[in-house]
């Protein structure tokens, strides 16, 4: 065999296990940061359970216990407030971490490699992702909607 094939040989294993190694982290970050996110939204929502019942508690004495239930955001009437509340201040905290994890360079890159033609994007959020669109030769509409 000839010298530089052998070393391209020697060296695939070394690249595969870098390569495993990294991609180990990342998703060991993912997981860390799922589960932290689920502590901390349980813990919010029981904080939130517990005032909305010690809410309840005062305002309506006479209640039993089997008319009571639990706290949820989707049945919350303030609801569209509080998400606007939280937009509004969502992009600055979120940014940091996103640049952290180099998330707008991986937005820009799926956008300008896949998105091609009419691109019709669904989501609920901020439209943080409106930004890396090239709307120069393609007519817009960007649809930011207050349902009530």
């Amino acid at each position: 065999m000839s010298n530089s094939m052998s070393n391209s040989m020697s060296s695939t294993p070394k690249l595969f296990i870098k390569r495993a190694a990294i991609a180990s982290a990342a998703l060991a970050s993912y997981g860390a940061i799922v589960y932290l996110t689920y502590e901390f939204m349980s813990a919010t929502m029981e904080k939130n359970s517990r005032s909305t019942s010690s809410n309840n508690a005062t305002a309506t004495s006479s209640t039993t216990n089997s008319n009571h239930h639990q706290f949820s955001h989707v049945t919350d009437p303030n609801r569209n407030l509080t998400f606007q509340k939280l937009a509004s201040m969502y992009d600055y905290q979120i940014s940091s971490e996103e640049n952290a994890m180099l998330l707008p360079l991986f937005r820009r890159c799926l956008l300008y490699f896949h998105a091609r033609g009419k691109v019709l994007e669904v989501g609920a959020g901020t439209g943080r992702n409106l930004d890396y669109y090239s709307f120069s030769t393609t007519p817009s509409t960007s649809q930011h909607g207050n349902n009530n």
